[in-house]
């Protein structure tokens, strides 16, 4: 190996020889065929070529490739390991989750762990939730561990309760760590833009925010996020920022359930509220083209598309299961509408 190259190798080299121990023998294959292939997917950097074809085939070799791509990513440089780690990802033993792991651990190939927080294996996602949770305080990675966190949320909603549970006691900042969680929690739930922070000077606001994230979960934690958002739309009827970003994310569902909320909000004060709720019930009916519904379109159009969509969905027939509007918890946090410290207000 070229040291000068393996500056950033996250092992020593006592451990990445555990790490090859650990992945399944290569006998009964031709391990010059996997390096070729694994050449010919390293020579397409910069060039006009399509990258995941060639690593799609470097995969196919299956779990005995995985030896090799270890080994190469400690020989190559930084700006060829995110293709092998690549690779890594569709192959998942216990050897190529380890050395995933400690990549993103490390971090410090930004590109390389990028792709791993992107492609890692959804059957052990729940190995990364809470190094995810610690990239979330990582510029140049926060981003993409935003975005795997709110999917696996998704995919398994208790997870939002190991995120509630991450919150750290000794945070006292208005934007820290536990502010980080929170607008994940936020994004899912509906409560963007609208939860945090407003209060007089000197709040402990990283207590204060865990102490909502907490009381939240104790309502939430046995329901799933159609119910988390229908709890969102009821918790401050008359904060239309709050009601136009849980609409949409509402919308996102394509739940038929969503149909009465969303036919309630086609009669609020708020442009904006309209606006998703119109596009939501376009989701359900098909009727939403590819490219969006632009909100020029809708000002010009709404009051017709309005009447078209409540004549269509008022049918008990089209959705006669839909559930029904519920009243807001007692306990539920409310915003105050206008607020110049909540984010997001006034913008469809």
């Amino acid at each position: 190996m070229n040291p000068k190259n393996n500056r950033h190798w996250p092992q020593s080299g006592l451990a990445f020889g555990a790490l090859l121990l650990l992945c399944v023998s290569v006998q009964g294959f031709e391990p010059k065929e996997v390096q070729a292939d694994i050449d010919h997917l390293l020579a397409g950097l910069g060039r006009k070529v399509n990258l995941e074809e060639r690593i799609e085939r470097v995969a196919q070799h299956g779990t005995n490739a995985v030896p090799l791509l270890i080994e190469r990513y400690g020989q190559s440089d930084p700006e060829q390991r995110w293709l092998l780690a690549a690779c890594l990802c569709q192959l998942p033993t216990v050897g190529s989750l380890d050395l995933l792991r400690s990549i993103l651990r490390s971090h410090e190939d930004q590109r390389a762990s990028s792709q791993v927080i992107r492609r890692f294996p959804l059957e052990y996602e729940d190995q990364i939730t809470m190094i995810l949770v610690d990239l979330l305080r990582v510029a140049r990675l926060s981003f993409d561990a935003e975005e795997r966190l709110r999917k696996m949320i998704a995919r398994k909603p208790s997870r939002a309760g190991d995120l509630v549970s991450a919150m750290d006691l000794a945070d006292k900042s208005m934007t820290g760590k536990n502010w980080s969680i929170g607008e994940i929690l936020a994004d899912v739930s509906g409560y963007k833009h609208t939860w945090c922070c407003f209060g007089p000077p000197g709040t402990d606001w990283g207590a204060w925010q865990r102490d909502f994230w907490t009381k939240w979960w104790i309502r939430n934690k046995d329901k799933e996020p159609f119910d988390w958002l229908a709890e969102t739309l009821q918790s401050d009827l008359k904060n239309g920022s709050r009601q136009a970003e849980a609409l949409q994310v509402l919308g996102s569902l394509k739940d038929p359930r969503s149909a009465a909320f969303l036919l309630e909000a086609l009669d609020s004060e708020s442009e904006r509220v309209r606006y998703w709720a119109v596009i939501g019930l376009k989701r359900l009916d098909g009727s939403l083209d590819p490219t969006g519904y632009r909100w020029e379109t809708f000002q010009k159009e709404q009051a017709p598309v309005i009447s078209q969509l409540k004549q269509k969905f008022s049918n008990q027939e089209h959705n006669p299961n839909r559930a029904q509007p519920r009243a807001a918890p007692s306990d539920g946090p409310a915003t105050p509408q206008g607020n110049p410290n909540v984010l997001g207000q006034g913008r469809p």
